[in-house]
C-alpha cells in the first residue's frame, strides 16, 4: 500500500529534531501512527542522523559550511574549531588562473 500524502524527508527531519510548531508537529504524528511507509521514511532519517553524528564524534567527518552555520552551532554550546580559508586556484580552461576561498571545515565535539 502505498501512501497518498507522504511526508518531505526535510520535515520529517524537522518532526525529529522537535522543530515543529505543536500543531505540525501533532498532524505528523497523527500520520505516522496509521502509516508504515513514512515511518519507515522516518527510521532512515534517524538512521542516517546517527550515522553522521557517529562519524563526526570519531572525528572522521569533514564538511564545507557556511559562517551562519557555524554561529548557530557555537550558540548552540558546541565546540567549534574553525580553519582558515585556503586560496584554491581556478582551473578554468582557458582563463588567467584566479584564485577563490575555500570553506571552512567544522569540528564538532
Amino acid at each position: 500500500m502505498s501512501c497518498l500524502r507522504p511526508i518531505d524527508s526535510a520535515l520529517l527531519t524537522d518532526y525529529w529534531l522537535a522543530a515543529l510548531p505543536r500543531p505540525e508537529e501533532e498532524a505528523i504524528e497523527e500520520h505516522l501512527f496509521g502509516c508504515n511507509e513514512c515511518g519507515d521514511r522516518l527510521r532512515e532519517v534517524i538512521a542516517l542522523a546517527e550515522a553522521i553524528r557517529t562519524l563526526a564524534r570519531q572525528g572522521s567527518l569533514l564538511m564545507v559550511v557556511s559562517d551562519t552555520f557555524l554561529d548557530r552551532v557555537a550558540e548552540q554550546g558546541m565546540r567549534v574549531r574553525r580553519n582558515r580559508r585556503r586560496r584554491l586556484p581556478d582551473r578554468t580552461p582557458g582563463r588567467r588562473p584566479e584564485r577563490r576561498q575555500a570553506g571552512r571545515s567544522l569540528y564538532l565535539r
